[in-house]
C-alpha cells in the first residue's frame, strides 16, 4: 500500500508538474523572505540580508533540483529522454531493429495463442455453482475395461454424507433424428440422458420451465428439456415451447424446460436432456440380457457420475468415504463385477487427455521464445561491442553506469513493447487458425479468445523478454572499461573477450534448447 501511495504521487506530481513547479518556487522565495527580514529586524542591511539568506539555503537551483528528485520529476525527465533516444538509435538501425521485432513477435504470438487456450480449457473455472466442490466418480480401471454397477450408485445416493448430492449423466455416442412434431424438418442433433438430481448437482437451473422430477425419472416419462442454442434456432426463442412436443426418433416428448445459455454439458455439442430411464440403450440392454436394470453394469465410457461435495470437505475424504463403503458392499453383497472407484475433480473429467498436451504443447512454445530471446540478446551484443567506444565516452563525460544500463535496457524494453504489440496481433490470427483448424477433440476450445487475462500474460511475457535478451547484454555492455576503449586498445569489431563469451554461450543455449524442442 505503501508504495501504490508513492506511485499515486508521483503521478498525480507528474500530471501537475507546471502547477507543482510553481508551488515550489513561491514556497522557497517564502523562506528565503522570511529568513531574510528575521536579519534585517536583527539590523542586517537589506542588501546583505538577502544574500545570507541565499547562501543559508545553498542556492535556489540546487534546492529546486532536490525538491524535483523528491517528486519524481527528474526520473521522468530522463525517462523521456531515454525513450527519445532510443528511437532515434533504433530508427537508425532498421535491419536490426526489424528482425528483432519480428524474432521476439513471433515468439510472444506463439505463447500468447497457446496460452489462450490453456486459460479456456485448464485454467479458467467452470461455469457451474462452486465448480471446486463438483467431483466426477470412476471407476479405477481403464475405461475400456469396466465400470460399476448401477446398484452401488443407488448405495451410494442414500448413504454418502460428504456429499451434498450425486448423479448419473450419460453421454449417447450415438446420433438422434429429432423432428419437430409441426415442421417434418429433421435436424441431428445429441442428447445427454440424466438422473433426476444431475441439474441441482450441477447448481443450474432453467431459464424457463423446469427440469425433470424423480417420479418422472422412475415412470420412463418422455420429457426433456432443452439447450440454449436449440431453443433458439428451432424455436426462436419463444417462451411459449413450454408444453410443446418434439419427436424424437419417432416417439412424442413434452418441452418442459429451456436451459440457460451457459450451461454446457458435456461441450456444446449437447443439444437436450432427457431422463436416465429413457434412453433406449438402457432399456434395450433390460430387455434383451433378461436383467433388471438395477443390476446394469455402467461402463465409464459412457457414464458420467458426478457428485457436489459440502462444504469443507476435500476430495481425499470424499475418497476415503468411498473407499470405506465400497469395502462395506465387498463383504455384505459380493459380485464379480464390482470395481473400486476414485474421485477426482470434474475440472480434470472436463480437461481429459487434452491437459498433458495443452502443456507439453506450451512448454514447447516458451522454448521458442527462449530461443528468440536468445537471438535477440546476441544480435544486442553484437551491435553493443560496436556501441562500447560510445558507451566509454558516456561514461567519461560523466554518466554513471547505472544510466547507461537504463539506457540500453529501455532501448530492450523499448523493443519488446513494440513486439508484444505485433504479437498479439498476430496470435488473434493464430487462435483463428487454430480453432479453425485444429482438433475438435479438445473440450472447452471454442471458449478460447483474447481476454484481459491473455492480454497481461502477453504484457508479462513482453516485459519478462525485456529482462531475458535486453538486461543481461545491457550491464554487460555497460561494464566495459572506458578508459581502455578511449585508449584505442580494442579494435575488434566483435568486441571485447568478455562479450564473446556470452555470445558464445547464447549460441549454445540456442542450440540445447533447440534439442529439447526436437527430442520432446
Amino acid at each position: 500500500m505503501k508504495m501504490w501511495g508513492r506511485v499515486r504521487s508521483w503521478l498525480h506530481a507528474t500530471m501537475r508538474r507546471s502547477r507543482m513547479e510553481g508551488e515550489m518556487d513561491a514556497e522557497l522565495r517564502f523562506h528565503i523572505e522570511a529568513f531574510a527580514e528575521d536579519l534585517v529586524r536583527n539590523g542586517v542591511p537589506r542588501e546583505e540580508a538577502w544574500r545570507r539568506a541565499r547562501i543559508e539555503f545553498g542556492g535556489l537551483e540546487r534546492v529546486k533540483e532536490e525538491c524535483r528528485d523528491a517528486r519524481g520529476f527528474n526520473f521522468v525527465e530522463s525517462l523521456v529522454q531515454d525513450l527519445g533516444y532510443a528511437l532515434r538509435v533504433l530508427r537508425k538501425n532498421p535491419g536490426f531493429t526489424l528482425v528483432a521485432i519480428l524474432t521476439l513477435a513471433l515468439g510472444i504470438a506463439s505463447n500468447t495463442a497457446i496460452f489462450s487456450i490453456l486459460e479456456a480449457v485448464l485454467l479458467r473455472p467452470l461455469p457451474y455453482k462452486d465448480p471446486e466442490s463438483l467431483v466426477v466418480v470412476a471407476d479405477r480401471q481403464a475405461a475400456e475395461h469396466g465400470g460399476f454397477l448401477y446398484k452401488d450408485f443407488q448405495t451410494w445416493e442414500s448413504q454418502l454424507r460428504n456429499f451434498e448430492s450425486i448423479a448419473i449423466y450419460y453421454r449417447n455416442t450415438g446420433i438422434s433424428r429429432v423432428t419437430l412434431t409441426a415442421s417434418n424438418e429433421p435436424q441431428a442433433v445429441k442428447a445427454g440422458f440424466v438422473s433426476a438430481d444431475f441439474f441441482p448437482t450441477m447448481g443450474v437451473w432453467p431459464e424457463l420451465g423446469r427440469t425433470f422430477t424423480s417420479e418422472e425419472e422412475l415412470d420412463q416419462v418422455h420429457v426433456v428439456v432443452l439447450s440454449h442454442g436449440l431453443w433458439i434456432r428451432r424455436f426462436g426463442g419463444s417462451p411459449e415451447v413450454i408444453g410443446q412436443n418434439l419427436q424424437i426418433d419417432g416417439i412424442e416428448w413434452k418441452i418442459i424446460g429451456v436451459m440457460p445459455a451457459t450451461f454446457h454439458f458435456p461441450n456444446k455439442d449437447q443439444q437436450f436432456w432427457a431422463p436416465l430411464t429413457t434412453n433406449r440403450s438402457w432399456q434395450e440392454a433390460a430387455l434383451t440380457t433378461k436383467i433388471d436394470p438395477s443390476n446394469t453394469r455402467l461402463f465409464y465410457a459412457r457414464w458420467i457420475v458426478v457428485g457436489r461435495l459440502k462444504a469443507g470437505v476435500g476430495i481425499q475424504q470424499a475418497q476415503a468415504e468411498i473407499d470405506s463403503l465400497f469395502a462395506h458392499l465387498a463383504e455384505s453383497d459380493p459380485d464379480p463385477n464390482r470395481a473400486s472407484v476414485r474421485v477426482f475433480p470434474l475440472g480434470t473429467n472436463v480437461s481429459g487427455n487434452a491437459r498433458l498436451a495443452l502443456f507439453a504443447l506450451f512448454g514447447a512454445v516458451v522454448s521458442v521464445l527462449l530461443i528468440a530471446c536468445s537471438n535477440v540478446a546476441n544480435l544486442v551484443l553484437a551491435r553493443g561491442a560496436g556501441r562500447t567506444h560510445e558507451m566509454a565516452l558516456r561514461t567519461a563525460l560523466g554518466a554513471g553506469r547505472g544510466r547507461l544500463t537504463r539506457q540500453l535496457f529501455t532501448e530492450s524494453a523499448l523493443l519488446a513493447l513494440v513486439s508484444g504489440c505485433l504479437g498479439l496481433a498476430l496470435a488473434s490470427f493464430f487462435l483463428h487458425a487454430l480453432l479453425a483448424f485444429g482438433p475438435r477433440d479438445i473440450p472447452r476450445l471454442d471458449e478460447a479468445r483474447v481476454d484481459a487475462r491473455v492480454l497481461g500474460f502477453t504484457l508479462a511475457v513482453s516485459l519478462l523478454a525485456a529482462v531475458v535478451f535486453g538486461l543481461i547484454p545491457a550491464w554487460r555492455i555497460s561494464q566495459s572499461d572506458p578508459q581502455e576503449w578511449l585508449k584505442g586498445a580494442f579494435r575488434s569489431a566483435s568486441g571485447s573477450l568478455a562479450l564473446r563469451r556470452m555470445r558464445n554461450a547464447l549460441v549454445v543455449l540456442e542450440f540445447a534448447l533447440a534439442i529439447v524442442l526436437l527430442t520432446g
